[in-house]
């Protein structure tokens, strides 16, 4: 019974100082959701990647992988003639909101806390089915104390359906994901890097209260991580107790013989 008990928690230690490292070496991941395919649901705890749980915070937005030039289609770019399904997509894709509503309230919570996060809003601005004038949208940061930051986009609009004056400029440009300029209400890029963080969500607003995103057709990509690192002291510690107890399993194996 001593034999097999040993054996036990040798095989315990040397897996669970294991799990630990792969995590601290797991450092950055970015994300390929052209390789799920165009249409597969990203809700869901390692759905996407190890350890991140994506869900919709109403839980009535239907978020699937998206693919330029594939349906299913969060919108169209460049505007005009020439206009390509989720044009503007890397090739590694992103993902939206295909439900009716298009609500696009992503949540992103980790297991691990990370010390990095992006994502980039797409075709942001285009279109304004809600004749807004005042429009925000970005990410709301959770840290490991619980203490929040938000990272925003706001710029003004005429009212109209296709809006081409405002703050932004002619949004039939700048809110293309094609034709914007980096920092263009259709081509933004939000980062954190200042806090380890566990948690972060879409927030949007438009004339001082309405809930959702004033263009509604619109999509993500680029979504990277990167895990916090272990401290040195602790890969140490697990490298020392997986290692001592292998020896002892050792010992016990050859007294046995």
């Amino acid at each position: 019974m001593m034999e097999n008990a040993m054996k036990t928690l040798a095989t315990t230690a040397l897996t669970t100082a294991g799990l630990f490292l792969a995590t601290a070496t797991a450092q950055a991941a970015v994300i390929d959701f052209a390789s799920l395919g165009g249409g597969t649901s990203v809700f869901g705890t390692n759905a996407v990647a190890p350890g991140l749980t994506i869900s919709s915070a109403s839980g009535g937005a239907d978020g699937v992988a998206l693919v330029e030039g594939e349906t299913p289609a969060a919108y169209g770019a460049p505007n005009g003639g020439d206009s390509i399904l989720n044009g503007g997509l890397p090739e590694t894709g992103g993902f939206g909101d295909i439900s009716n509503a298009r609500l696009h309230d992503f949540v992103f919570e980790f297991e691990t806390a990370v010390d990095f996060f992006q994502v980039r809003f797409l075709d942001f601005g285009d279109y304004n089915p809600s004749k807004a004038t005042e429009h925000m949208f970005g990410v709301r940061a959770w840290d490991s104390n619980g203490g929040t930051s938000d990272a925003t986009v706001s710029y003004t609009s005429n009212a109209a359906g296709n809006p081409t004056t405002g703050s932004a400029g002619n949004l039939y440009i700048t809110g293309d994901a094609i034709t914007a300029a980096s920092g263009d209400p259709g081509d933004v890029l939000f980062q954190f890097d200042a806090a380890r963080y566990t948690k972060f969500a879409f927030i949007f607003d438009s004339n001082g209260g309405r809930t959702g995103p004033s263009d509604p057709n619109i999509a993500f990509a680029d979504l990277d991580y990167s895990v916090v690192p272990l401290p040195a002291a602790v890969w140490f510690m697990l490298t020392a107790l997986g290692g001592l107890a292998g020896t002892r399993w050792l010992r016990k194996d050859k007294a046995a013989a």
